[in-house]
């Protein structure tokens, strides 16, 4: 029989449980509506963050509840990362922060760039339904 690996088990244990986690597809989430200017792209690019920091951060992140989705963005033509969490009672549960680049790992720093740096870890004062303007006619 294989032996168990002991910090794999630990990581486990520390992920939330899935009785505290509700379906994304339940709930209408809102996404962060915050995009960088050419002065905040410039900053996002000169941060100094490695790919195996930028995952170790992921790893944190996710063991607090976070998930992040990353795939190919056929419309703007890049790849994007979703940082959101299923845990209900989460500070930022039914919000999405995206960050997009040209490789994942690009796209994965500029969503976090966005939540540590540019938030400050407070998304809900930037939250909007995309397509939901009042319209004062």
């Amino acid at each position: 029989m294989g032996q168990v690996d002991k910090a794999k088990q630990s990581r486990k244990e520390k992920l939330p449980s899935k009785s505290s986690q509700t379906s994304w597809n339940n709930n209408k989430a809102s996404f962060v509506q915050y995009e960088l200017d050419d002065l905040g792209k410039a900053q996002c690019k000169a941060w100094l963050l490695l790919e195996d920091n930028c995952f170790d951060l992921v790893h944190k992140l996710c063991e607090q509840g976070y998930k992040f989705v990353m795939k190919f963005d056929g419309r703007n033509q890049c790849y994007a990362t979703f940082m959101s969490t299923d845990v209900e009672d989460h500070e930022h549960a039914n919000m999405i922060l995206v960050g997009r680049g040209s490789t994942p790992f690009k796209a994965t720093k500029q969503a976090l760039y966005k939540h540590f740096t540019c938030l400050n870890e407070t998304w809900l004062e930037h939250v909007g339904r995309v397509g939901t303007e009042n319209i004062d006619d």
